[in-house]
């Protein structure tokens, strides 16, 4: 984004104690809208698209994709250079607005040494997610007994909502 900023002679305490204000109130309404917007997601695409990947086959994929090229396009028209930071902060809200709070599970350590908590809802879904794709792409080696845990996988999924059809 480039803004146009001119330092200004001659500043008064209540000057900083403005911009300072002004700073404040436009960070809490930033906050605040990616929130709404979060929710007003959750309310029109359901939560499959949370932990949808980028490149999603079939109608909830070009949904997720519409709607995240649609920001894209926003944002980039108001100046934002990277619109996916945005788009990882907005799916952030919607994971945090549909965990349970009840269902915290643990707290894991990203490469940036950042701690992130995820609820047992979300963790089984990726962990099981994982699972299905890697029995799937090597459906032809799988043993009988293998052949009978990624039925179990695959009904797991299904226990959590998750369309099979989508992964």
């Amino acid at each position: 984004m480039n803004t146009v900023v001119t330092i200004p002679n001659n500043v008064t305490p209540e000057q900083v104690e403005k911009a300072r204000g002004a700073f404040v109130d436009s960070l809490s309404s930033n906050y605040g809208a990616g929130r709404v917007y979060a929710a007003t997601l959750v309310g029109l695409l359901g939560t499959a698209w949370i932990t949808m990947p980028h490149d999603q086959k079939g109608a909830e994929g070009n949904a997720m994709r519409g709607e995240r090229d649609a920001l894209y396009a926003a944002l980039k028209t108001a100046g934002h250079t990277n619109p996916s930071v945005k788009w990882k902060q907005i799916k952030g809200y919607a994971a945090e607005l549909t965990a349970d709070p009840a269902d915290a599970a643990e707290t894991e350590t990203e490469g940036s040494g950042k701690k992130t908590t995820r609820s047992t809802q979300l963790r089984l879904i990726e962990d099981l997610t994982a699972l299905h794709k890697h029995c799937k792409s090597k459906a032809k080696e799988l043993t009988e007994a293998q052949r009978k845990a990624a039925l179990h996988i695959d009904a797991a999924l299904s226990d959590l909502g998750v369309e099979l059809s989508t992964i």
